[in-house]
């Protein structure tokens, strides 16, 4: 379980973070027609990056046990 989340997470990470750069210049913008789009690029934007602190984070944590569990029985 932990060899399969550390090998997970260097794509994971440099997904989320080129996502997340590219779309923050936006948000950054100050242009008329960028300001419609920064409300309805928020959300997504620091949502991924709350996802990969999620699914690498907690979760490996609270299967992990789980899967001990489930060997066991």
């Amino acid at each position: 379980m932990v060899g399969a989340t550390l090998e997970r997470f260097p794509p994971m990470l440099l997904t989320t973070l080129t996502t997340f750069f590219r779309v923050f210049r936006l948000i950054l913008e100050r242009s008329v027609q960028a300001g419609l789009l920064v409300p309805k690029t928020i959300s997504p934007t620091f949502g991924s990056l709350a996802g990969l602190l999620i699914l690498q984070l907690p979760m490996p944590a609270h299967a992990e046990p789980a899967d001990r569990a489930r060997d066991l029985g």
